[in-house]
This record gives structure tokens, sequence and C-alpha cells, in this order.
């Protein structure tokens, strides 16, 4: 049950103006909650598991759940190879929002799709703007279609395009359609080398792969933007972030199964390259408008994830 906030009660400024302006409200057991992610629900695809709620709080609420928030077929994941039956998996025990005066609101969550969502409250509230650059950072291109297109503005029907129809797969497509992002830039962190991006910030970008998303983005014509497509098939990371003067132009994604090994698919990360990793992605985090980040039960390690997490947003609000 969510119960309004009094005068006085949230003393946090940036929570206080959440609060303001009727997109958070303090719950029974006193977290700030998303009016439209409040509680625990189960999800369409399966009663077994969960969406997770959002609550506006700080590093020691990125934790693990009890629930299962994501169930899929466990051969897709490596474990059990022949087996069809689905495996589920626990994430956080609320995906959350993270803000430091001067720094960019970061959202932590389980499930990747959740980003949709938050790119929309995050450009409800004024931090980016329509026709900015998206930054994608993972292991997977998560180009799928959706099963229905959404023009929504209003956030209650965004959060229930983003529970009902979206999946971690296909949460970009709506947004580039929208008109949110015209600029795609996709770093693909592979698993069997994610440490290459933190030595040289070189990642391989394929041009096709812009030039399908522009495609399918026409399927949704009345909202459609033009989608620049870079001639360059790799990037500089760094130097592309040093070319975005407005912060709200610009947002970063970031998935950490592009650098969280599973254990049945080899040795872990050390700390020493975790170290690495999150100085590199903490300083292209801070120069954009909001940052989104994945920990993806079912791809990868959570009691790797979720540490890695941790570190990555106190290293972007220090």
């Amino acid at each position: 049950m969510i119960h309004s906030v009094g005068r006085g009660i949230t003393h946090h400024p940036i929570q206080s103006w959440l609060v303001r302006n009727g997109h958070y409200q303090h719950g029974a057991d006193g977290k700030l909650y998303s009016i439209y992610f409040s509680r625990k629900t189960p999800t369409t695809d399966n009663s077994g598991t969960f969406n997770t709620p959002l609550i506006a709080g700080s590093i020691a609420d990125i934790k693990a759940g009890q629930h299962p928030c994501i169930s899929l077929k466990s051969s897709s994941n490596l474990t059990r190879p022949k087996s069809s039956v689905n495996a589920h998996y626990t994430g956080l025990k609320n995906c959350v929002r993270i803000e430091a005066p001067g720094r960019p609101p970061i959202y932590v969550m389980d499930n990747h799709q959740m980003a949709y969502f938050a790119w929309h409250e995050a450009y409800t509230m004024g931090y980016i703007q329509r026709g900015s650059m998206l930054i994608h950072i993972d292991r997977h291109s998560d180009e799928f279609e959706p099963n229905r297109w959404s023009n929504a503005e209003n956030l209650h029907a965004v959060a229930d395009y983003t529970r009902n129809i979206l999946w971690c797969g296909n949460f970009i497509l709506p947004a580039i359609a929208k008109g949110l992002f015209d600029r795609l830039w996709t770093f693909l962190a592979g698993l069997e080398g994610p440490y290459y991006m933190t030595n040289h910030g070189l990642l391989s970008f394929t041009t096709q792969e812009a030039r399908d998303l522009y495609h399918l983005g026409l399927l949704f014509a009345e909202q459609n933007p033009s989608l620049d497509i870079p001639a360059e098939r790799s990037a500089f990371l760094p130097h592309l972030i040093r070319q975005q003067s407005n912060p709200k132009k610009l947002t970063i994604d970031i998935d950490l199964d592009g650098f969280v090994k599973k254990t049945h698919t080899g040795l872990l990360p050390t700390e020493e390259d975790f170290a690495q990793i999150v100085r590199f992605l903490a300083e292209i985090c801070q120069k954009a408008g909001v940052v989104t980040i994945a920990t993806s039960p079912g791809y990868a390690d959570q009691n790797v994830a979720i540490p890695l997490a941790r570190q990555l947003v106190h290293a972007i609000i220090s």
C-alpha cells in the first residue's frame, strides 16, 4: 500500500522534488516508490515471475530480491542444455533510481526493458530531449520488434506497455520509432574479451545493424525519425562522448551481462578487471543526461552483477 508523504518527511532534496512532482510516494516500509511501478506484480507471460518495483533510493538499495523476475528456456542459458523446461531467475529486490547533485539520474534494473520506462520518465522530467543519441553497451543488440507499437506519452500507459509488451530484447526499437532517439551506437561487449573496450575504447559497430533498425522503425510511420546512420564501422567511444556537449542529448544504456561471465562459461573477472571497467564506464556516464544499467538475471551471475552495479553507480556519482 502506498501512502503520500507529508511535508518535511523526505529530506533528500532530489527525492523531495520527485514527491512534489507526483512521480514517487512513500510506501508503508518508508521506501520511496514510483507510482507507476509501486509493487510486485505477476508478469503477463508467466504467473510464477514478478515485475520488480521501482524506488528512488541509494546504492544501499541495490540488493538481490527473493522472487523470480524472469523465466527463460533453460537451454538458452546453458543450464541443462537439453532441457526445454523454463528456468526462473531472481534479480533485484527493487529497481532503483539514484541521483546525486550534478550527476545524471541512474536507473539500476534487473530486466532490461525497464530502460524504456526510465527513458520516458527522464524525458518527462526534463533530463533528456527528443532526438538524442543512445549509446547501448551490451552483449546483445536487443533489436527485436515488439508485438505491438505504442505512441503513448502518459507514464501510466508507458509503464503498462513496458510491463505487458516489452521484454529484454525489444525495448530499443519502440523508443527510436517514437523519436526519443535518432542516433544509435551499439557497442557489443563480448564475453570473450570485454576488457578490450576498457583498454582501447574501441568496439565493433555494424553499420548494417543500424540500417536494419532504421527500416524497422519505418513500421511505426506516425512518429518515425530520420535515424542518423554513421558511415564508420567502428568508433572510439571516449571521442564519441566528447562530441556531445549537451548532456540532454545523450543517453547511456549498459547491460552488465557484457562484463560478467556466468560461472559455467569460464573464469569470472578479477577485482582488478572490475576496477578498470568501472573507471572507464563511470567517466563516460558522467557526461550523459540519464544512465540505465541492467543486471540481467539469466544472462549474468547476479552474485557478480549486483556488486558491479553498486561499484559503477558509486563511481558515477562520486
